[in-house]
Parts: structure tokens; sequence; C-alpha cells
């Protein structure tokens, strides 16, 4: 036996050795891509439900308005019935085309507030109010000044 025999079977020897460490490695990086990829596709869907929940266990609602003519105070009573606090913006929409906001109002869990506006309402006039809340949660309520 020669040393060039010897050779030619040594030669598909190592390419299978060569091709089979390049197809492990492919393996191996692809299995980690998706690993990886599969793990920030769950954190993210995590979170979003961990968001929604938050949206689904936000309550309120508007208690009660009441309008002083005599002081031209137009209050608003928020009730959190919920298990969080929220941040709620306020807006007035008298029907002569005049509105208010107030922003910003924090009402923890369980509590009831008191958002006062000073306007000058005329008689025979309808005040429309809205609570949106950071979440894009909204309650809606309608006043009569007689």
């Amino acid at each position: 036996m020669s040393i060039k025999t010897k050779r030619r079977g040594l030669s598909p020897v190592i390419a299978t050795i060569i091709l089979t460490a390049a197809v492990i490695t492919l393996g191996a990086v692809a299995w980690a891509y998706a690993k990886n990829a599969g793990s920030l596709m769950a954190n993210d869907y995590i979170e979003e439900v961990i968001d929604e929940v938050e949206n689904i266990v936000e309550r309120y609602t508007i208690e009660k308005i009441y309008f002083n003519d005599a002081t031209n105070n137009f209050t608003v009573w928020v009730y959190n019935y919920g298990s969080i606090s929220l941040t709620i913006d306020t807006y007035i929409s008298v029907t002569n085309g005049q509105t208010y906001t107030r922003s910003g109002t924090l009402i923890n869990a369980r509590e009831l507030k008191s958002i006062s506006f000073n306007i000058d309402i005329p008689n025979d006039t309808i005040v429309n109010i809205t609570c949106f809340s950071r979440r894009s949660n909204r309650e809606i309520g309608r006043y009569y000044v007689p």
C-alpha cells in the first residue's frame, strides 16, 4: 500500500468532519437566534397583557355633578372604585361653545375626588363632561343648568 492510497481515504473523512462541524455550528446559531427571538416575543406579549389588565381593572365613574350659580362654581365628583390609582383629564363643553379643561387629576384607589371649575354658565344650558384616564378609558356625564 502506497502513501498516495492512504491520502485518498483520509481526504473524504476530513471533508465529512468539516461539513459536519459546519452544519452543527449553523444549527447552533439558528437555535440560539430562534430562542432569543422567542424570548423577546414572549416578553413583549407579557408586557402587553399587563397593560391590558391595568386597563381592565381601572374603574371610575362620574359620581355627582353640581353647579352653584351664585358662585359660578361647577364641581364634578369622580369616584375611583378600581384597585389601582389613576390620572384623569376632565373636559367640560358648554353648548354655547365654551370649553374648559383640567388635566392631571390623580385619584387613588377607592377615593372620591372633586374637580372644580369657575365658569359662568347661562340658564337653560346643557353641559357635557368627559373624563379621560391616561389609559384611554372614558366616562361621560351631562348636566342641565335650569
